[in-house]
């Protein structure tokens, strides 16, 4: 499957990596997983953007 994947220890420290079909869904999962984990409930922008910068193409 293609689809595109971060790592959070490069983000934010988090040993948890998400992937997904689009860079939406991976961001849309990382949301998730720091408000259900973490009692995030709203990612600061600067972590948002590095995620962004984090997610990459997987093959």
């Amino acid at each position: 499957m293609n689809g595109y994947s971060a790592d959070l220890k490069q983000v934010c420290g988090c040993s948890w990596a998400a992937t997904g079909s689009t860079a939406d869904e991976v961001v849309s999962k990382t949301k998730a997983h720091a408000k259900e984990m973490h009692n995030m409930m709203e990612v600061p922008a600067e972590i948002v953007q590095k995620l962004q910068a984090a997610i990459r193409p997987t093959m």
